[in-house]
């Protein structure tokens, strides 16, 4: 009596294992490796979210960074609520009957399928769509920026327009997620039925395409496209990423970090040396920047001098716990390389006085006074906390970071203005001189704050943002800050228009905000 159930409780048992093993296998490696992420499984696990009780899950996994791919839509049958989630991310439903929609281009382009929840089981939706990433470059290799419209080649319907991601400023393409079928690509707004500036691709069920299409520097025009299996689809997979670019820049400045009251302009043209390397492979995010800027300026009153000269290398690593929260550590430096002066206007009286106040030396009129060495003031900055990421699109992210904080000024023969007061010469006369007093190394801990934003516009308008607050633990030492903000407006590829407004305060090196505002127009060439 009780042989059969056991019987068909086992065969029901090999069934299901067999369906399970016919599921895991639909997926061959081959279509697997044509990816950007890891297979379905992995994914999941790499989520490392638990079943919740009374709940069923849907996984769709992604091809590519969850960012740049669309969202896909559950509708129940049941209660008539919709669900939005990323694909490669998981969303918790209540068991019953669901309408599944993904992909991308309108509602009736999208792919469409019926799917089942059940209590507190995954269901891994079974990639039954392809992707497709579209590069634009130069015939130099260079990415560029322009439009191009996607069509299906079966009914000629528009799946909409997208724009070449310019790779040496961190931007990614977009990852078209389609039916299965041919596709042609459109440029310079020609209409579908167009016979130039136009290719097409097949894409196949499960696989990723990454197709090169590459145009006049001077025309835009097509004039080769295809998928490279070949050094630029390596690039592409990779997780580490390197770029190095020269700027050139004429500069109009404007400051008052000599005199609260005063603003100073100057004219001077700088060179600027751009190194970035980003490694992004979840959940480790690990990303050096180097910026090294050199400038000389001239007018027909003074000498060649060095007016731009700074050094330093940012260095921030963050383990993420989810995709949004995270654990960071950084690491900052920051120096410069020639001899520093204050130049006067005509001679000029100094007194040099040490920390305390003594006086080291009086120097009468003179033209010219070393206020910085080489290398020095020598700054480090090291952070540890909490990183949050609550906005991080292709063209936008925002981070927020929250920790303990330090923050080291090496100082040796550093000297910093300090007032101009007078006194009654040796003849009876007034003598104006300018004190300078020597800077002492100071050694700050606390809780640091920082926020670091970078948003670009449909309008070649990009703003970048980073500000750093450190409040020590010893009340007696200074609060500090410093916010730093560039709006870029791209007028060409290689030529832009900078805006910088820097502000920075620390007590221990002046009373006041200090304010340096730069206008650059800046022309860029890219070495890697």
């Amino acid at each position: 009596m009780h042989s059969k159930p056991t019987i068909w409780s086992f065969l029901l048992v090999v069934i299901f294992l067999l369906g399970v093993s016919t599921f895991l296998s639909a997926l061959t490696e081959e279509q697997i490796n044509t990816w950007l992420m890891p297979s379905p499984q992995e994914q999941l696990d790499r989520e490392a979210k638990r079943d919740l009780v009374g709940l069923g899950r849907i996984f769709l996994p992604a091809m590519t960074n969850t960012d740049y791919e669309p969202f896909y839509q559950l509708d129940s049958t049941f209660d008539n609520r919709q669900y939005f989630a990323k694909m490669g991310e998981s969303t918790y439903l209540r068991p019953g009957e669901y309408i599944l929609q993904y992909g991308s281009g309108t509602e009736s382009q999208m792919l469409s399928r019926r799917v089942t929840v059940i209590r507190e089981h995954t269901h891994i939706v079974e990639p039954d769509w392809a992707g497709l990433r579209v590069r634009l470059m130069d015939e130099n290799r260079n990415s560029v920026d322009i439009q191009y419209e996607l069509f299906a080649m079966v009914n000629g319907e528009s799946y909409g327009y997208g724009l070449g991601p310019l790779e040496e400023f961190g931007e990614q393409a977009q990852t078209w997620i389609l039916k299965p079928d041919r596709y042609k690509i459109v440029l310079n707004n020609k209409p579908f039925n167009t016979i130039d500036d136009f290719t097409t691709v097949d894409l196949a069920e499960g696989e990723l395409r990454v197709l090169t299409v590459v145009v006049n520097s001077e025309t835009n025009s097509l004039i080769g496209a295809g998928v490279l299996e070949t050094a630029e689809y390596m690039r592409e997979r990779s997780n580490l990423r390197f770029t190095s670019a020269i700027h050139g820049n004429v500069n109009v400045n404007m400051d008052n970090s000599t005199d609260r009251d005063s603003h100073t302009f100057n004219l001077i043209v700088t060179t600027q040396l751009d190194n970035r390397l980003i490694y992004d492979r979840f959940p480790y995010f690990y990303t050096m920047q180097n910026l090294t800027d050199f400038g000389i300026s001239k007018n027909r009153d003074t000498d060649l001098r060095v007016s731009t000269d700074n050094f330093q290398i940012r260095n921030t690593f963050v383990y993420y716990l989810s995709q949004v929260i995270g654990l960071y550590g950084r690491y900052d430096l920051e120096t410069h390389f020639f001899d520093q002066y204050e130049y006067f206007s005509e001679a000029r009286n100094v007194r040099v006085i040490d920390e305390n106040g003594e006086i080291l030396e009086e120097l009468v009129g003179i033209e010219k006074f070393k206020t910085t060495p080489s290398l020095f003031p020598l700054i480090f900055r090291e952070g540890v906390g909490f990183n949050v990421r609550p906005l991080n699109r292709p063209r936008s992210t925002l981070n927020l970071r929250l920790g303990f904080g330090m923050q080291q000024d090496f100082n040796r023969n550093v000297y910093r203005f300090d007032g101009t007061p007078s006194k009654i010469g040796e003849d009876n006369q007034l003598l104006d001189y300018s004190i300078y007093r020597k800077a002492d190394s100071t050694y700050k801990e606390g809780i640091e704050f920082s926020l670091i934003a970078n948003i670009f516009t449909p309008y070649n308008i990009s703003y970048n943002t980073n500000l750093d607050i450190l409040i020590p633990f010893n009340q007696n030492v200074s609060n500090t800050y410093k916010w730093e903000n560039t709006f870029t407006l791209r007028i060409i590829r290689h030529l832009a228009l900078d805006y910088k407004i820097n502000l920075l305060y620390d007590k221990d090196w002046r009373d006041y905000t200090e304010i340096v505002q730069n206008i650059f127009l800046r022309l860029t060439y890219f070495l890697y």
